[in-house]
C-alpha cells in the first residue's frame, strides 16, 4: 500500500499544486533541486504547510531521501528521463532499486525529420534496455505522447493521459469593448514559432484587436524590429508570472503556435482564464480544443493559412461573451482543476496498487 508520495523537483508552478492536491491522501514530500537546475519564476510564492519540503544538493542527499520511507510503501514522480541532471540521477538510483516510479507528467519527444527518426532508436533503446524499464507508469501528456510511446512498444498497462497542472484564478470575469485580445506567454524562439505568428497576424492591421506578447528569450531583438511599426501588436518582455495571469483575464484568445511542444501549460492557464486557445496541432495541449471545440481551435503550426478561415470567423463574431468565458472556466473547474487532477492521481494509484478499475483522465470523461 502507497503511504508516500515524493515529487522530484515539485515545487515549480506546474507540479506543485498536483503535490498539495494529493497530499490530502498521502503524505507528500516536494524534493528541491539546485537552483541551477530550476526556473526560479515558476516556484509559486504560497507553499503549503502539508507537503514536506526538502532539499536535494547531491548524490548523498538523494539516498538520504529514498531511505525515509520503505519501498513498497512509497511512490516517486519522476520525469527526468534524459541524461545529466540530478533528476536523472535520482530516477536511476530508484529504477535500480526497485522503488515505485511514476514518470510524469511525460512529455513526447521529437519525431519530426531526420532528428526524429533518431530519437525514435535512441527513446526505443533507452525504454527497453536501460534503468528506465523499471518504471511502473507513464502520465502522457496529448495524444501525441501516446502514439509515440505506443510506437514504441511500450506496454498499454503502463501507459495513461496526463497535463501540467496550474493553479485556476479566482478574479472575476468583466465586461470589455469591441476590440479582441489576443496573449502569447512563452519563449521568443524558433520551435514556439512566435515570430511567423507575428508576421501572420500583421496581415489583419486594418481589423480591431490588441495582441500582448510576454516572454523572453533567443529572438527578442528580432521581435522587437518586427513590430516596430505596429500599432495593435505589443510586446511587454518577461514579467511577473501574477502579472502574466492577470493579463490572461483580460484576453479573449491564447496563442500558442509552436512547431513542437510536448505539452503547453499556459493552454491550462489561459482556459482557466477563461479564454479561448489557438494551438497547434504539434502541441500536446491541442488534446482540450480537440475533444472539445467550444473551448478553441486546433491549426497548423507550419502551414499557418490553415489559421485563415478560424481568424475570419474569430473577427466575425468579436470578443467573447461574459457567459462564453465564464463556460470555458467552468469546464477547467471541472476538468483540468488541480484537486480534480488530484483525484485521478489516486485513482491511478489505486489501479495499480490495489487492483481498483482504470482511471479515466477528466478531460477524456465525456459520463459528466
Amino acid at each position: 500500500m502507497i503511504k508516500s508520495i515524493f515529487f522530484w523537483g515539485g515545487v515549480t508552478t506546474h507540479c506543485y499544486e498536483l503535490a498539495k492536491s494529493i497530499s490530502r491522501y498521502y503524505e507528500v514530500w516536494a524534493i528541491i533541486l539546485p537552483t541551477k537546475q530550476k526556473r526560479e519564476e515558476r516556484i509559486p510564492s504560497d507553499l503549503s504547510a502539508n507537503v514536506n519540503l526538502i532539499k536535494c544538493e547531491n548524490i548523498d542527499d538523494i539516498y538520504k531521501i529514498i531511505s525515509k520511507r520503505k519501498t513498497e510503501n512509497s511512490l516517486h514522480i519522476n520525469s527526468a528521463l534524459k541524461q545529466g541532471s540530478l533528476n536523472n540521477k535520482a530516477l536511476k538510483i530508484l529504477c535500480q532499486k526497485g522503488y515505485n516510479v511514476f514518470s510524469l507528467p511525460q512529455e513526447s519527444f521529437q519525431t519530426q525529420g531526420l532528428k526524429g527518426k533518431i530519437n525514435a532508436i535512441k527513446w526505443f533503446l533507452y525504454l527497453h534496455f536501460t534503468y528506465r524499464k523499471k518504471i511502473k507508469g507513464y502520465g502522457l501528456t496529448g495524444l501525441n505522447a501516446q502514439r509515440t510511446f505506443k510506437r514504441m512498444l511500450v506496454s498499454p498497462h503502463k501507459l495513461f493521459q496526463f497535463s501540467y497542472i496550474t493553479f485556476p484564478t479566482k478574479l472575476e470575469v468583466t465586461k470589455k469593448n469591441n476590440t479582441i485580445r489576443f496573449i502569447y506567454v512563452g519563449a521568443i524562439d524558433k520551435r514556439k514559432n512566435i515570430i511567423p505568428f507575428v508576421e501572420y497576424m500583421q496581415n489583419y492591421s486594418s481589423q480591431q484587436f490588441i495582441f500582448d506578447i510576454y516572454g523572453s528569450w533567443t529572438l527578442d531583438k528580432l521581435l522587437i524590429k518586427k513590430i516596430s511599426n505596429s500599432t495593435n501588436i505589443h510586446y511587454h518582455g518577461k514579467r511577473d508570472y501574477k502579472e502574466v495571469r492577470n493579463a490572461m483575464l483580460n484576453a479573449d484568445y491564447l496563442i500558442l503556435p509552436s512547431l513542437y511542444d510536448g505539452w503547453g501549460a499556459v493552454v491550462n492557464e489561459g482556459l482557466q482564464s477563461g479564454c479561448k486557445v489557438l494551438v497547434s496541432k504539434d502541441c500536446g495541449a491541442s488534446i482540450f480544443p480537440l475533444i472539445d471545440s467550444h473551448l478553441g481551435y486546433v491549426f497548423d503550426g507550419s502551414k499557418l493559412s490553415s489559421l485563415n478561415g478560424i481568424m475570419k470567423q474569430i473577427f466575425i463574431e468579436g470578443p467573447l461573451s461574459i457567459e462564453n468565458r465564464q463556460s470555458i472556466q467552468k469546464w477547467a473547474n471541472n476538468k483540468i482543476h488541480p484537486d480534480i487532477i488530484g483525484d485521478y492521481l489516486n485513482h491511478i494509484i489505486q489501479y495499480y496498487f490495489s487492483s481498483a478499475p482504470h482511471a479515466i483522465a477528466p478531460w477524456l470523461d465525456t459520463s459528466h
